[in-house]
Parts: structure tokens; C-alpha cells; sequence
């Protein structure tokens, strides 16, 4: 069995030694600390600490300060600020952290609260109403406004007038407050930030060790290839006086050893979409490769249009622009940011379907033959009212999706040393599962694959274009599977895990129809656009439907095609082979972005 590429690795120092060494170790970034806390194989010889009581006060301060960094939208500076050691931080230091941090979040409070008190104003109703009414002249309604407002309505909106002018200025001038000591400190401000976050992680992979008489130990995950490094490390930073070893683990602690996950930057998208569902452990097949390729052709052939597809490569776009630039915006929309390189994937799939295979541009054929001049796609493959070839393509692409997963379950299996499991539990499926799929396959080429259903149930051969009986055949491999599992995993177990696997058979694949039915619900909505007549000339029905429909095509079915895609995965594909039951390998290191170390 291959070893994982993260190992375990175990020393001691000297306790006057702790602070070098840990600095020292955590300015290189190797190592993701073990909580000695929650090892119990070293009984009483090794003590756990606990994490100083100043990691609180370090962690609030720097929360604080990052919400207010946020929130202010204060822009990082170009120069670092000269900062002491991590884990040094003076109590003066702290102060005025503090006082700094205590004087944004008054500026802040006030503008909120002259913010908040202008709108309250503002959303008085009756009182605008009567200076609504008042302004267009409608003299009547004004008195019966002003009987049941009483005769103070007028001074009250007078006074009304007055205050939002005054609330108007107070707090354009909390904003030049915060404008100015944003432009005096946005500096010092991210310095602080950092400083505390440093000294945080500092005393967190402190209070991760154990203490031994006079000496500290620690154990910590690294890269293999960096243990050499990691030694050299502490060496130095203890000036020699130290213990060291790499340890021996048994195959289940290797098994738990985190994940080394550095997807390039093409496949991030699909590596977070992966590890929403788990991370993967070291001895799993990632499937962020396999599915950067099968999610953006599931959507495509969902949402397949070339005017749709355009319209979400333009937002795709614009949102990767917004990413690279940095750019803040709506916390809704956030995630649409993060993932604009998957949307654009999706995008392009979208158009080049839509324009080889489906021949529309916004759900018209005849636009699509006015710009491409083509009278047919170059390949067509379905429409609205002619859309069987879909319903296969759906059927065919779920079998091969799926015998890709049981035949990675069975490639994982036979490489991690479980060959007996591997072939009663993916091996068996497998051959059922083809046989089935293989079968549908041959009926839909050959035969007609209407008959597949109703030669199940024939058990002449002469009739059959086959020489065994469909339902004999998958019976018959059924019952295989079932006398091997019974065998190897018991009576109840073996019986229920086969019986599972020729339900999941036929449901799994049926589930593949999704792509069917979102391509039918893809193009009735962008033909009910067209109703009102765009495609013949602009009128104010015409261009209402059109907008509506694909307003609805490009938020609402847009994200339920998103996730039918992702659901595809998660569920008919991931299960046949995926755990992700690891978690990923993130040493612990101080950030030097803002600040440079004072020697």
C-alpha cells in the first residue's frame, strides 16, 4: 500500500526554547499541530497544556478589527509596517490597538444611528403623503389629511424638514471623520490585524504540545519529503538541544493522515464543490479532474442555447473580473463570484450545444438560422417536439457515469489492498450493471428500444434478438451477486447490500432522465418567450413575455439546472465510489502581508 504523502512527526524541546522554535516553525508553514489533548496513548508521561489566556484576548481584538476592516471597506496598504516577534505583544501595544479599534467602531455606530434615524424619519408616512399631496395641489384631500393629522401637522412637517437636514449633515460629517482616520490608520490598522492574528496562532500551536519534566513536546502532520527541513528547523531554533523522530504509524493512522490538496487554479471551482461534499483522504481518487470535464457537459446539454449561453459567458465574466480585481460585492452574490470560473465553463458548454446540436439562439430557430445562415445545428441532435433522442442520450450518459464510478470503486479498492472487497462489493455491481446497461444499449441500436421493456417478460428465444432471455440473464446475475455477498458478508447484510445494489441499478439510472427533463423545461420556457410574437417584430406584449421568460430561464431555472448537475454527482456518481471522509492538510503559519518582523 502506498504510503500517504503527509507523515507524522515527533519532537521535544527545552522550554526556554519553545517560543524560538515555534516562531521559527511557524514562519516556514510545514506543520498542521496535533492536539496532545486528545492523544491518550501517552497516559500520564506527557501532560497536555492549555492555550494561554491571552489567545482570547488576541483572537476578539483581531475579529474586531477584521469586521471593521470589512465593513469599512478600508483598502490594504502597499508598505508593511515594522512589527515585533510573533507572540510579543506589549501590553501598550494592545492599548492602543484597542483605543484605535474602540474609536472606528463609535464613527461607526454614529453613522449607523444617523442612518437608521434618517430613514425612520423618511418612512413617515402620513406626514410625506401630505407634502405629496400638498405639492400637487390637491386641495381637498389635503385638509381631510390635515383634519385627521390634527393642526400640528404642518409645524410637524416643518420640523421634519429641518431635522433630515440637520441628520443630512451630522452625518456627512461622521463620514469625513471616518474617511480621514481610515486614510490616518488604515495602515497601523491592518498592521494591528495581522499582529494579533500571528500572536493567536502563535499561542494556539503552543497550547497544543505537552509538557515532560523541563520539556516541551509536540506532534505535528508535515509533507514527507519536508521532514528533513522541518528537523533542520528545530535544530536551529533550540541551538541543538533537542529530540526528534518521524513516526511509525499502522496502516489505520496513515489513514488519517490530512490530505495534501493543491488543485491548479483551472480546477478550484471543482475541488470546492468536491470537498462541500468531503475531502478527500489519501488513499480516494479525487474526482475534481473527471467532473471539471462531465458537470460543465451535463449543464450544457440542460441549458444548452447560444443566446443564454452568451448572456451567462457576459455575467461569467464580469464576475471574474470583479474576483481578479478584488472587488467587494453583495454577500449574495459572493459565491457567484467565487465560482465564475465554473460558471464559465458552464457557459461555454451551454453555447457550443446550443449552437451544434440544438440550433437556437434564445429559444428561435429562426434567429439561429438568420446569424449562423444555417438552415439545421451541424449535428442535431433533439428540439422540443422531437425529443426522444434526448431521453436516450440521458439513459446512455447516466450508464457510463455510473460504470465509471463502480470501476473506480473497484480500481481504489484493488490498489489500497482490499481485493477481497473489491470484487464482492464493486466487482459484482459492475457486472450486473453492465450487463443491464449493456442490454438498454444494444435494444436502443439494434433492436428498438421500445421492446426492451416488453422482451423482459419473453421467454422464447426464437422470439428474442438475443439467445438468452433479458430477464433470465439479469436474474440470473442477481442471484450471482447475492450467493457471493451472502457468502462473505453474512445472511442479512449480503442479502440487503445486493438487493440495494438492483434497486440503485434501475433508480440511479432512471435519475439520469433529469437532463432530459430540464432540456424540455429549458426550451417550452424560451418558446413561451417567443408567444407574444418577438421573433416577428417588437411589440410591448412581445417584448414582455420575451424579457419575463428569460428573466425566469436565466435566475430560476439557471440555478436548478446548476444544482440537478451537482445533485448528478453528489449522489448518483460520488456514492458509488467516494467517501470524503479526509480532511485536508492546512499547517499553521503566521501571515507577513502587512507587517515585517523587527529583528
Amino acid at each position: 500500500m502506498k504510503h500517504p504523502p503527509t507523515t507524522l512527526v515527533r519532537f521535544a524541546v527545552l522550554e526556554e526554547c519553545v517560543d524560538d522554535v515555534i516562531r521559527e516553525l511557524g514562519r516556514k508553514g510545514l506543520l498542521q499541530f496535533v492536539d496532545f489533548s486528545l492523544r491518550r496513548e501517552h497516559g500520564d508521561i506527557i501532560e497536555p497544556c492549555s492555550p494561554a489566556e491571552t489567545l482570547y484576548t488576541y483572537s476578539s481584538l483581531a475579529a474586531r478589527i477584521g469586521n471593521i476592516i470589512s465593513s469599512l471597506r478600508i483598502p490594504p496598504p502597499k508598505t508593511a509596517m515594522p512589527a515585533p516577534p510573533e507572540g510579543r505583544i506589549s501590553k501598550e501595544l494592545l492599548e492602543k490597538a484597542d483605543e484605535l479599534c474602540r474609536k472606528l467602531e463609535g464613527l461607526r455606530a454614529s453613522l449607523i444611528a444617523k442612518e437608521e434615524e434618517i430613514r425612520r424619519l423618511k418612512e413617515a408616512k402620513e406626514l410625506e403623503e401630505l407634502r405629496r399631496l400638498r405639492r400637487m395641489g390637491v386641495r381637498k384631500t389635503v385638509e381631510e389629511l390635515k383634519g385627521r393629522l390634527g393642526a400640528e401637522a404642518e409645524v410637524e412637517l416643518k420640523e421634519l424638514k429641518q431635522r433630515l437636514k440637520k441628520l443630512e449633515a451630522e452625518r456627512r460629517e461622521v463620514e469625513s471623520k471616518i474617511n480621514e482616520a481610515v486614510k490616518t490608520y488604515g495602515s497601523e490598522l491592518y498592521a494591528y490585524w495581522e499582529m494579533l492574528q500571528n500572536a493567536a496562532v502563535f499561542e494556539e500551536m503552543k497550547g497544543m504540545g505537552g509538557k515532560a519534566g523541563g520539556l516541551r513536546v509536540f506532534e505535528a502532520w508535515t509533507l514527507r519529503k519536508k521532514v528533513p527541513e522541518v528537523k533542520e528547523a528545530v535544530s536551529r531554533a533550540s541551538k541543538g538541544f533537542y529530540l526528534f523522530e518521524e513516526v511509525k504509524l499502522q496502516p489505520y493512522e496513515e489513514a488519517e493522515a490530512p490530505t495534501v490538496i493543491r488543485p491548479p487554479r483551472l480546477l478550484s471551482n471543482y475541488q470546492s464543490l468536491v470537498n462541500a461534499f468531503g475531502t478527500p483522504t489519501s488513499y480516494e481518487v479525487n474526482p475534481a479532474l473527471m467532473m471539471s470535464i462531465t458537470f460543465p457537459v451535463f449543464f450544457g446539454l440542460m441549458f444548452g442555447d447560444v443566446g443564454h449561453g452568451l448572456l451567462l459567458l457576459i455575467g461569467a465574466l464580469y464576475f471574474t473580473y470583479l474576483k481578479r480585481k478584488g472587488a467587494k460585492v453583495h454577500e449574495l452574490l459572493e459565491p457567484v463570484a467565487q465560482g465564475s470560473q465554473l460558471l464559465l465553463h458552464c457557459a461555454i458548454a451551454a453555447t457550443i450545444v446550443g449552437a451544434l446540436f440544438y440550433g437556437t439562439f434564445f429559444g428561435s430557430h429562426k434567429w439561429y438560422q438568420l446569424i449562423f445562415g444555417l438552415e439545421e445545428p451541424p449535428f442535431p441532435l433533439a428540439s422540443l417536439h422531437k425529443p426522444i433522442p434526448m431521453l436516450k442520450l440521458s439513459i446512455f450518459i447516466g450508464i457510463f457515469h455510473i460504470i465509471s464510478g463502480l470501476l473506480l470503486d473497484l480500481i481504489i479498492k484493488v490498489k489500497n489492498g482490499e481485493v477481497k472487497h473489491a470484487l464482492v462489493g464493486p466487482f459484482t455491481w459492475l457486472i450486473l450493471y453492465s450487463t443491464v446497461g449493456g442490454l438498454f444499449i444494444y435494444y436502443c441500436f439494434a433492436v428498438r428500444a421500445s421492446r426492451f421493456i416488453s422482451d423482459l417478460f419473453v421467454f422464447d428465444v426464437s422470439k428474442l434478438p438475443i439467445p438468452v432471455p433479458p430477464l433470465a440473464l439479469i436474474l440470473g446475475l442477481f442471484i450471482l451477486m447475492m450467493i457471493v455477498r451472502v457468502k462473505f458478508e453474512g445472511l442479512l447484510e449480503g442479502f440487503g447490500s445486493s438487493l440495494e445494489a438492483f434497486v440503485a441499478t434501475i433508480s440511479h439510472t432512471i435519475s439520469y432522465t433529469r437532463i432530459f427533463a430540464f432540456f424540455l423545461v429549458h426550451h417550452a420556457i424560451s418558446e413561451i418567450g417567443l408567444l407574444g410574437g418577438i421573433e416577428e417584430g417588437v411589440t410591448v406584449m412581445g417584448l414582455f413575455t420575451f424579457v419575463l421568460a428569460n428573466f425566469l430561464i436565466m435566475s430560476i431555472e439557471l440555478l436548478a439546472t446548476f444544482l440537478q448537475a451537482l445533485r448528478l454527482h453528489w449522489v448518483e456518481w460520488f456514492l458509488k465510489f467516494y467517501e470524503g471522509a479526509g480532511k485536508p492538510f492546512t499547517p499553521m503559519s503566521f501571515s507577513m502581508s502587512f507587517t515585517k518582523v523587527m529583528q
